[in-house]
């Protein structure tokens, strides 16, 4: 019922969000355009807004780093990601870490572990609703709809 509940929030807002126009990193649906640099914009936002877990002096990693490191890690789908992100920046001076998703530092697996795993679920719904107010816009939700003739 809760998922029912969602949906329906969601689909509220579905017009409301505007889709940038396509670049290089985007995908097309129809005459719409999600850009990873919308997605990453909406990701930095939503992170911002999340409750910092440091105490004390003890903050080389943003809640923000930290979130966008986690979600680099499940866009590249490589799970050694990171670490060769920090190679690249020591031996090249900067990584996609930095040019694609615009982290400052990347934090190790244990550290994101230690920044996120207290965050309240409920603090990422407005990157899942925008996400899906972009892919409802373009139809693209309805694709996955099931339509059932008789009583499912």
């Amino acid at each position: 019922m809760k998922s029912h509940v969602l949906y329906n929030e969601l689909e509220a807002v579905g017009n409301r969000v505007p889709l940038s126009g396509s670049s290089p990193m985007s995908v097309p649906f129809g005459p719409c355009a999600l850009t990873l640099g919308d997605i990453t914009t909406q990701l930095r936002n939503t992170f911002a807004q999340f409750t910092d877990p440091h105490r004390g002096k003890n903050t080389r990693y943003t809640l923000v780093d930290a979130g966008l490191s986690a979600f680099s890690v499940f866009f590249m789908q490589g799970p050694s990601f990171l670490n060769y992100q920090r190679t690249l920046k020591q031996t090249q001076g900067q990584s996609h870490a930095q040019t694609l998703f615009g982290i400052h530092s990347i934090p190790t697996d244990k550290q994101i572990c230690f920044l996120l795993d207290t965050t309240d679920p409920l603090q990422v719904r407005p990157m899942f609703s925008y996400l899906f107010s972009c892919l409802n816009q373009a139809g693209v939700i309805n694709t996955y709809r099931f339509r059932c003739s008789r009583r499912c």
